[in-house]
């Protein structure tokens, strides 16, 4: 059983915290904490996660081995459930090559 001010709980409330904030339908949730890689960064149990990840594992469920989740808005900070999608690494590559293509055509 937690203890009060247990600092995990904290930060997994945290977590169900922001995934639950009010935010207009469409809007990315943006992690305030990012990582180098401009991903959203959460420490659980002591552990540095991506957060969208513990985001999604906490709103929808488990990712299903094999897959990862894709950031349909393409924004790595966000943490909106309705904006990731769990696809193959193969399928995410492509998406990422795909998008990388079109601004270069916008240009």
């Amino acid at each position: 059983m937690a203890r009060h001010g247990d600092p995990h709980v904290a930060r997994l409330r945290s977590i169900q915290i922001v995934a639950a904030l009010p935010h207009p339908e469409g809007e990315c949730i943006a992690w305030p904490r990012l990582g180098s890689t401009g991903y959203g960064r959460a420490v659980y149990k002591g552990k540095s996660y991506q957060a969208h990840r513990l985001v999604w594992e906490q709103q929808v469920g488990s990712i299903p081995v094999g897959l990862e989740l894709d950031h349909l808005c393409c924004n790595r900070a966000c943490v909106n459930t309705a904006h990731l999608e769990p696809v193959t690494g193969t399928e995410n590559k492509r998406r990422r090559w795909a998008r990388w293509w079109a601004r270069q055509e916008e240009a």
